[in-house]
């Protein structure tokens, strides 16, 4: 594919360990703490594995993984099932809303970066893997502390992995068309979306 050298006309972010929460620690701590009150135990390392997903299929995600499925049986007796991994999105949903705020800070440089992105006039997007009631709780905090995207989409609204094209796309949205060889999507890296990403837009990591 050759490359695009033109004009980039937008930035489209991620959230939690992308512009905020550096380490991802808001969602990733409240899934070891959601696992552990079933008698469970998984690794930080763990937890951020799936990290960009839709946080119900993220638990889907760290369940599936033979050595959280091991230690599940280990401790019930059988492998987790899809109502193992709804009750614990019921109790992960809660636990999140209420410690969110906690990890809010912008990471240093992304305020600055974003405010020199739109004096060059790009625009700014953002994609989360958050409900609309954790984004709803995190956004007026996060605006206070000087970054505020023009507009966000949730995972829920489009496909199950954040970064993949179909968020991007529908990110821009909000705004008059702009094809996407003028959009460039930033996220935590993942090289299984490399690929898949640059056929799309383009992509910093």
């Amino acid at each position: 594919m050759r490359p695009y050298t033109g004009q980039l006309r937008g930035v489209i972010f991620d959230w939690s360990g992308t512009t905020v929460d550096c380490g991802c620690f808001a969602p990733t701590m409240v899934f070891v703490e959601a696992f552990q009150s079933r008698g469970v135990e998984i690794t930080i390392e763990e937890a951020r594995r799936p990290m960009g997903r839709f946080k119900r299929d993220h638990i889907q995600a760290i369940m599936q993984m033979p050595e959280v499925s091991e230690r599940w049986r280990s401790v019930h007796g059988r492998l987790p099932n899809d109502d193992d991994m709804q009750m614990l999105y019921e109790d992960f949903i809660p636990r999140q809303m209420k410690t969110i705020a906690d990890y809010s800070d912008p990471i240093p440089g992304v305020v600055e970066t974003v405010a020199d992105l739109r004096a060059r006039g790009l625009k700014i997007g953002s994609c989360t893997g958050y409900t609309r009631e954790m984004m709803e709780a995190l956004l007026p905090v996060v605006r206070a502390k000087g970054y505020a995207p023009t507009h966000w989409l949730l995972a829920i609204k489009c496909l199950p992995v954040v970064p993949l094209p179909g968020c991007a796309l529908r990110t821009q949205c909000g705004w008059t068309y702009i094809p996407c060889k003028h959009w460039l999507r930033w996220e935590t890296p993942s090289p299984t979306l490399r690929k898949v990403l640059m056929r799309v837009c383009g992509r910093l990591l």
